[in-house]
């Protein structure tokens, strides 16, 4: 029997997964959300899974991230009023036992949140500037908007800064004062890297700054077009980024942070463009691009080098790399994204979140060549089932 087709409403039903840590236990920690049509916004729940299920849920709660100790932490605006603007940074204890703590409030939300070490964290949050808004601070005053824009797509007055937070005083310092804000960071044992575009002009091109654990601030790189950062090991991170050779078309390369400078770590073995990257502390995890595929690629610097780690017909937009395995949010051409475990080599569906579209008719992408007029075209054809068609062809 045919399956169903799907109507826009069940497009809706699909699950949306997404912000994907791993603690290096195995034990991971997700955002899923779905739009809910009656409210006109989007429901979402921080999940916690570990090996045999799912260990804790929270309502409305994003941005989680794992401390010592396996403590997590994630921002919400649980218990906030209806007016009351902002995000709370909350924390669990280890073994996730109890009710979650707020550390601090933010009035302008969470955009990312890191452990800096076991009593402090370092989160993301929008700083306005005060002559752009309201008296108080709720919408910006477009009487007053200048004609430049930012490298975000919104007319100046908010720039993304830093933050440092003191678990049990509560004490929130600003780190950054950035002309044009922080695009992405990582806290690492105690060191901070974060990439700050250089110009208004150019916003895609970075400069990677480093505060290290006794407060000294330096700059790491320049001219990197960066796209992510994340914790490597003893205080250093890895880097996602390009130097603009050829435009917002460069491959992103895996670059080493440490508090003496950058090497690139992929260039020369590695011809592809990066779309992940997470390390397990000591050895680096990446999801490549490759002929409407992402292999996983494994990258030990002080051993063997290079090596595929896993290829099949999924692409995966997240990965999340712990001791003995990594995890991804994927998807192939008939299934929707769930999360997975790779370990030993092999890859386990850990959630099924969207396994419902199993009942519809789902058509799988087929690579063609055509040819014509001396010229080869190489494309992807995708049509409905040969029932559904009603006798016409397809490519």
């Amino acid at each position: 029997m045919a399956g169903k087709l799907l109507s826009v409403d069940e497009v809706l039903r699909l699950s949306r997964i997404a912000s994907l840590r791993a603690e290096p236990g195995g034990k991971l920690a997700f955002t899923v959300s779905r739009p809910d049509p009656e409210s006109n916004k989007d429901v979402a729940e921080l999940v916690v899974l570990g090996q045999a299920g799912v260990e804790a849920s929270y309502a409305e709660a994003g941005s989680p991230a794992w401390g010592p100790e396996g403590r997590l932490a994630f921002s919400s605006r649980r218990g906030a009023g209806e007016k009351e603007k902002g995000s709370g940074v909350y924390t669990l204890p280890p073994g996730l036992r109890g009710e979650p703590r707020r550390v601090a409030w933010l009035r302008h939300g969470v955009w990312g949140l890191e452990w800096l070490d076991d009593e402090r964290l370092v989160a993301g949050s929008s700083v306005p500037e005060g002559w752009m808004y309201d008296d108080d601070g709720d919408y910006v005053a477009t009487r007053r908007l200048p004609l430049w824009f930012d490298g975000q797509g919104l007319v100046a007055g908010r720039t993304r800064q830093l933050f440092l937070l003191e678990e049990w005083s509560g004490r929130t310092v600003k780190l950054t004062s950035e002309p044009y804000g922080v695009s992405s960071y990582a806290a690492c044992d105690g060191n901070i890297y974060y990439a700050t575009p250089m110009d208004w002009r150019n916003p895609t091109a970075h400069r990677v700054k480093l505060i290290t654990r006794g407060g000294e601030e330096r700059t790491v790189a320049e001219d990197l077009h960066v796209s992510s950062i994340a914790c490597h090991a003893r205080g250093t991170a890895i880097a996602l980024a390009h130097k603009g050779e050829i435009g917002i078309a460069s491959h992103n390369r895996l670059y080493l942070l440490t508090p003496d400078g950058h090497e690139c770590l992929s260039c020369g073995s590695l011809d592809r463009n990066i779309w992940g990257a997470s390390s397990d502390g000591d050895t680096i995890y990446m999801i490549v691009a490759s002929g409407g595929r992402t292999p996983v690629y494994a990258f030990e610097p002080d051993r063997s080098g290079l090596r595929k780690e896993y290829e099949d017909d999924i692409v995966a937009r997240a990965i999340a790399a712990y001791r003995g395995g990594v995890a991804l949010i994927a998807s192939s051409p008939t299934v929707p994204p769930e999360v997975y475990r790779l370990e030993g080599g092999a890859l386990h569906k850990a959630t099924s979140y969207n396994s419902w579209i199993s009942e519809y008719s789902l058509s799988k992408p087929r690579k063609i060549t055509i040819e014509s007029m001396g010229d080869t075209v190489e494309g992807w054809s995708s049509c409905l089932p040969r029932e559904r068609r009603g006798g016409r062809g397809c490519l």
